[in-house]
């Protein structure tokens, strides 16, 4: 009685066993999408600028360069063999947010003196009158952007247009900086750098290097 009982099951197991197929999706792994990483090899004469132009089309987007490559601390650092990561794709202006706009910093205030009012009208008089007039002092940060924007911050910039070095200066402004150079190109950046410092304390930005100031105003940089 017990083994008839039993036939019948030993079918329906065997049956459902033949008719069970697992699906494709219980089986097989989710394939990931692989995410390629493109990377530029930093050749001979090289600049942040001129890497952008070539590869995105615009020297606009320096800044993104700067942005996705760590190593990069300043525009200037960049050196011959160097590895910079790309980004895949097109970009556009749009595309250029405060975010990628790398270790930008708000102007660094100049200071201002204060005056003793218990002082004499004639030394209070002489004090206000010594006061630097729109004085710039310019943040490392704000120096590199203007350098990049001018030359690329190559400091032996000559290009034949009658501007030189780094930040472009013209040979007339450049010998009243007294920097013992005969032209900015000839110059160690470090130089060059002083002489935009020590220029823009008795001339406006926008005076010297209008294209540039312009382009740092409008990103909030000035």
């Amino acid at each position: 009685m017990i083994t008839n009982l039993l036939v019948p099951f030993v079918a329906l197991t065997a049956s459902l066993s033949a008719t069970y197929v697992p699906s494709a999706s219980m089986s097989a792994p989710i394939p990931q999408p692989v995410v390629e990483v493109q990377y530029y090899t930093v050749k001979e004469n090289d600049t942040l600028s001129s890497i952008a132009t070539d590869l995105y089309g615009s020297e606009d987007f320096w800044t993104v360069l700067w942005n996705d490559n760590d190593s990069l601390e300043m525009p200037e650092s960049l050196e011959v063999g160097m590895r910079l990561k790309l980004r895949s794709g097109s970009l556009k202006k749009e595309d250029l947010k405060d975010s990628l706009q790398k270790k930008i910093v708000a102007p660094v205030a100049t200071p201002v003196e204060v005056i003793n009012i218990s002082q004499t009208p004639q030394v209070v008089a002489q004090t206000i009158a010594f006061q630097p007039s729109g004085a710039t002092v310019l943040s490392p940060e704000q120096i590199a952007f203007l350098g990049q924007c001018e030359s690329g911050m190559t400091a032996t910039r000559n290009s034949g247009n009658g501007y030189y070095g780094a930040f472009q200066f013209s040979p007339a402004t450049w010998r009243s900086m007294n920097t013992g150079y005969e032209r900015a190109d000839l110059a160690p950046l470090e130089v060059q750098i002083d002489a935009v410092q020590r220029l823009l304390q008795r001339s406006s930005i926008f005076t010297q290097f209008p294209g540039c100031a312009r382009k740092m105003q409008s990103l909030g940089m000035i």
